[in-house]
C-alpha cells in the first residue's frame, strides 16, 4: 500500500526517558501496521508533543474506512490495541479511540507528566 505520512512534533529538543521512548515506539508501530493491514488509509497524521507540565501526547489519524467502535468493548479489539493499551496504562496514560466507519480512525495517547512506570 502506499500513503504519505505528516509528521509533527513539538517540544522534544530534549530526549524523553528511554523507557518511555521504547513504549511510544512500539505504541506507534502497531498503530501503523494496523493501518496497513485494516484501514485502506492513503493519509497517515502523526502528532508527538511534550507539554509545558512534561505530559506528553500523542496522536495518530488516518483516513481509512473507520471501524465500529464500542467504548465498552475495548477487550474485543485485537491484540494489537490490547498491547496498545497495556503499554499506555504502564505509564499511567490513557488511550482515547475516535473511529466510525467510513470516517478514518483517530488514537490520542496521553501520558501523565509523572510518567515513570507504574
Amino acid at each position: 500500500s502506499s500513503f504519505e505520512i505528516e509528521l509533527d512534533t513539538h517540544n522534544l529538543e530534549e530526549r524523553l526517558p528511554k523507557n518511555l521512548e521504547v513504549a511510544l515506539y512500539m505504541i506507534f508501530q502497531e498503530l501503523i501496521n494496523n493501518i496497513m493491514k485494516h484501514a485502506e488509509a492513503t493519509e497517515i497524521s502523526i502528532m508527538v508533543h511534550r507539554h509545558q507540565d512534561q505530559s506528553v501526547s500523542l496522536m495518530v489519524e488516518d483516513n481509512g474506512v473507520g471501524f465500529v467502535y464500542d467504548p465498552a468493548g475495548f477487550t474485543s479489539l485485537g491484540m494489537g490495541m490490547r498491547n496498545i493499551r497495556e503499554r499506555t496504562t504502564a505509564f499511567k496514560g490513557e488511550v482515547q479511540i475516535d473511529a466510525a466507519p467510513n470516517r478514518g480512525t483517530t488514537i490520542t495517547i496521553s501520558i501523565p507528566p509523572n510518567y515513570s512506570r507504574k
